[in-house]
């Protein structure tokens, strides 16, 4: 497109620009609360970090008080970080990540009150804990397309395609869990060649712990990185 009033003028670009690049330019009061909400949710993580630390520390030297300040940790870092999903819901309706965001403070909801019943009344179901953890998952997946789809809205394809990356890595976890949870079921039924088939689970097993430990920390410096760009618009 060239400027008419002046023929020999450079042409000039017309820009294509993100959804949400008028609310960046405007410094948007609700997308500065909703990084101050995933500032909130990092900070969270690094507690719950240390908190799983210490606990394996007391775990090994059996100092009960040393344990009991780590759970009450957890069970901090726990409600810190729901309280950073909630400063998140000032997200714009406009940016489409609401909903995700909505999914995700559900489910994740379900694991803060497991943590609080666990403290004082000890659950040992198998099959809850099973349900639990798959919950806390699906909220793990709405809140990284929460993260994806804000980051599109504010123009920061880098940052979308870090969480893409975080959930790409999920998919590729999932599916070799589910491959050493199979393994792990015919080795313990067959007779022959046993000890090779749970050599190669616990290779896969090995395997998803490195995975998911590598996963956890690309999340949590998505989760830092788009919470300090939300609060500098």
């Amino acid at each position: 497109m060239s400027d008419p009033m002046n023929p020999y003028a450079s042409p000039l670009v017309e820009e294509t620009l993100a959804p949400g690049a008028q609310w960046v330019r405007e410094m948007s009061p609700s997308l500065r609360r909703t990084g101050l909400g995933l500032s909130i949710e990092y900070y969270a993580i690094l507690l719950s970090i240390l908190s799983f630390l210490g606990m394996g520390v007391a775990v090994g030297t059996r100092s009960l008080p040393a344990m009991g300040i780590a759970g009450f940790a957890i069970l901090a870092a726990a409600l810190i970080g729901f309280i950073g999903l909630l400063v998140c819901l000032a997200v714009p309706a406009e940016s489409g990540a609401k909903g995700f965001l909505l999914g995700s403070v559900v489910f994740q909801l379900a694991n803060v009150g497991y943590a609080i019943i666990t403290q004082f009344v000890p659950v040992t179901s198998p099959v809850l804990n099973g349900v639990l953890q798959l919950l806390g998952l699906v909220g793990f997946v709405l809140f990284t397309l929460f993260m994806k789809k804000l980051s599109e809205f504010i123009g920061r394809t880098d940052l979308a395609q870090k969480a893409r990356n975080v959930l790409i890595g999920m998919v590729i976890l999932i599916g070799i869990a589910v491959v050493a949870v199979a393994g792990m079921a015919a080795a313990g039924t067959a007779t022959a060649g046993a000890a090779a088939g749970m050599a190669a689970v616990a290779l896969l097993m090995f395997v998803v712990l490195i995975g998911g430990l590598v996963l956890f920390v690309m999340y949590a410096n998505l989760v830092n990185w788009l919470g300090k760009a939300l609060r500098k618009v």
